[in-house]
C-alpha cells in the first residue's frame, strides 16, 4: 500500500529525560549546539519535540510537499511578537536570458528582507555573519508574518550537506541573539535563554525538524503549533493523492 503524506512527531522529553536520536538527525551533534561551551548540557534542562514528514510518493529527499507546513509551524511558534533568525545556506536558481544562474541563498534572503522592511533596517540588522569556534554562521532575520512564505519558497534551496537552523526571538530583541557570535561562547543554557525556540534540521535529514526550548514543555510546543490542525491539513492532502 502506498503511503500518502504523513506528519508525525516524537516527544524528546524535558530536562534529564530529554533524549536524542542517534544518526544523521542527532541534534546534539548539530553545529549550533556544539559551538556552545557545554553542548552536552542541553540534555539537562531543555525540552524537545521532533517533527517529521513522510510520503512514499515523494522522492525529493525532504518531502517537498511539506515545505508550507514547515513554514506554518515556524510562524505559529513565532506568534505575533517574534521573528526568526534563519540559517539556510544554499543556492537559488534564477533565469538569466536563455540561461540559469545560481545565486547565494543567504544573499537572496537578505535582499528579500530589505524589500520587506522598506529599507528601514540597515543590512547588518537583518543579516548576521560571523565565525565562531572555526564555524561560519549566516543568519537572516525574517519576521513572524513572513516566515511561512519564506520557508515555503526556499527550504528546498538549502544544501542538504549543511545544517539548517533558526532562532526564534522577540522582534525588539533580535540583535541580542548574536552577542555570542561576536564575543566569548555562550553556554548551551544561555543560547536557549536567548531564543524562544531553537529549530534545527540536521544534515541530509531535512524532513526532520527538531524544536528545542527551555520556556515551554512538550505539550506547550504542541499547543503552540496547533498539532491537531496540522494533522487535519495533512489528511486533506492525503485525500487529494489517494
Amino acid at each position: 500500500m502506498i503511503i500518502g503524506p504523513t506528519i508525525e512527531y516524537q516527544q524528546l522529553g524535558c530536562g534529564a529525560e530529554l533524549t536524542t536520536n542517534a544518526g544523521a538527525n542527532d541534534f546534539t551533534a548539530h553545529i549550533l549546539i556544539q559551538n556552545t561551551q557545554n553542548s552536552g548540557s542541553v540534555l539537562d534542562f531543555g525540552c524537545g519535540l521532533e517533527i517529521f514528514f513522510f510520503s512514499e510518493k515523494e522522492d525529493s529527499g525532504r518531502d517537498a510537499w511539506a515545505d508550507g507546513l514547515r513554514g506554518l509551524i515556524l510562524e505559529r511558534l513565532a506568534g505575533g511578537e517574534n521573528g526568526w533568525w534563519l540559517n539556510m545556506r544554499g543556492d537559488v536558481p534564477e533565469p538569466y536570458g536563455q540561461a540559469t544562474v545560481w545565486r547565494n541563498l543567504t544573499a537572496v534572503l537578505a535582499e528579500e528582507a530589505a524589500l520587506r522592511y522598506s529599507g528601514e533596517l540597515r543590512p547588518w540588522q537583518y543579516w548576521q555573519s560571523a565565525i565562531s569556534n572555526g564555524r561560519r554562521h549566516d543568519f537572516v532575520y525574517v519576521s513572524g508574518g513572513a516566515v511561512k512564505s519564506t520557508v515555503e519558497r526556499h527550504w528546498g534551496h538549502a544544501h542538504p550537506g549543511w545544517n539548517l537552523e533558526g532562532c526564534c526571538i522577540r522582534d525588539g530583541e533580535r540583535m541580542r541573539a548574536f552577542d555570542w557570535l561576536q564575543a566569548d561562547q555562550l553556554t548551551c543554557g544561555e543560547l536557549l535563554d536567548r531564543c524562544e525556540f531553537l529549530m534545527i534540521s540536521c544534515v541530509s535529514e531535512y524532513r526532520h525538524l527538531s524544536i528545542l526550548t527551555n520556556k515551554h514543555d512538550v505539550e506547550g510546543i504542541r499547543a503552540r503549533i496547533q498539532w491537531a490542525d496540522l494533522e487535519r491539513k495533512v489528511a486533506t492532502l492525503s485525500e487529494r493523492v489517494a
